[in-house]
């Protein structure tokens, strides 16, 4: 994925995460697991602030 586009990603990930439109199923001492509602889990990592989207 070009640097643009991930950052664009990114971006709006933590528009969404911001603006309470993620559910939050967990956390542990690093990450923030959100449920998108697509199938998918979102992991915020607390010491980078980086997003990963994994497919469960």
């Amino acid at each position: 994925m070009n640097e643009v586009l991930n950052d664009a990603l990114q971006l709006a990930i933590n528009n969404l995460i911001f603006h309470d439109l993620l559910t939050e199923v967990g956390r542990d001492s690093n990450n923030i697991f959100y449920d998108t509602g697509a199938g998918e889990t979102i992991v915020h990592c607390l010491h980078t602030g980086y997003n990963h989207i994994l497919p469960f």
